[in-house]
């Protein structure tokens, strides 16, 4: 944008394809050269849109992934890090205007990378279980962070004391009146396995996620839409390990929508291409 000198009424600035400038208080005007873009190909519009799905992801995650991912260097980031883990996985699609707005379609992303074997999930008549080993504790309101640390411990060999039990989801959010596009956030509990803690182990993580289940630690069978995962973290001086987890998601509706043939022409064709 070309802009105009008070003092004297001279112009600079780009205004088109001319140049405005002064030189020694005199107006030069060149033109510019304009550059001509290819139009994208489908593959490539279509190769950002899903892009935008996994990158809003991350965005919705706002700081829960932190210290996640075990192998990173010292010149990656976390970013780096979960798009190289996502880029084949689902497809989701979201347009230009729907990324202004921030949408977000939670759908199955790897939230974590390491060593630690990880926490196997199955769904159990609905019901999402761990291979957690409880033996014959029952959690309930009165459980203290001592008894389930020492049911843990006791249970599952690869378990070691204070090593934590990491509770990460996501919420999903549908679109309302105010806010026409479906978004997101996430939220990340931690328990320490302390065997001398009295603190009640729901004051600590959330009630639906720490549920006894047939002796296995599982959520509660009512879910929300969204996604979740547990995670296994261990520090050991500066080491830093965890399990690498994928999410369990809730969310078929909105997946199937966003991921449609149909989803995926209309959004590339906010990026001008066209079939």
């Amino acid at each position: 944008m070309a802009k105009v000198n008070p003092r004297n009424g001279l112009l600079t600035g780009i205004a088109g394809n001319l140049h405005f400038k002064i030189r020694g208080g005199t107006q030069i005007i060149t033109s510019v050269a304009q550059q001509s873009r290819k139009p994208r190909t489908q593959n490539q519009a279509s190769q950002t849109c899903k892009w935008n799905g996994i990158q809003a992801m991350y965005s919705a995650a706002s700081g829960c992934l932190k210290g996640l991912f075990e192998f990173k260097t010292s010149t990656q980031t976390d970013y780096n890090i979960f798009l190289k883990l996502n880029l084949k996985r689902g497809n989701i699609y979201l347009d230009k205007s729907m990324k202004r707005f921030r949408a977000c379609v939670i759908f199955p992303l790897q939230v974590s990378h390491g060593s630690l074997p990880s926490i196997a999930i199955e769904r159990v008549n609905g019901q999402a279980v761990t291979d957690i080993r409880l033996g014959e504790l029952e959690i309930n309101e009165e459980t203290p962070v001592w008894k389930f640390s020492s049911a843990v411990l006791k249970n599952n060999p690869l378990f070691l004391e204070g090593d934590e039990i990491t509770f990460l989801e996501y919420s999903q959010y549908l679109e309302t009146e105010n806010i026409p596009v479906p978004r997101a956030d996430a939220s990340r509990w931690t328990v320490k396995l302390d065997v001398i803690s009295d603190e009640p182990l729901w004051k600590v993580v959330p009630s639906y996620a720490f549920q006894t289940r047939n002796g296995f630690l599982a959520h509660d069978p009512k879910e929300e839409l969204g996604g979740f995962t547990w995670i296994h973290e261990r520090q050991i001086r500066k080491t830093h390990s965890v399990s690498s987890q994928m999410l369990l998601v809730n969310n078929d509706e909105l997946c199937a929508k966003y991921a449609s043939e149909e989803q995926r022409l209309e959004t590339i064709k906010s990026y001008g291409v066209r079939e």
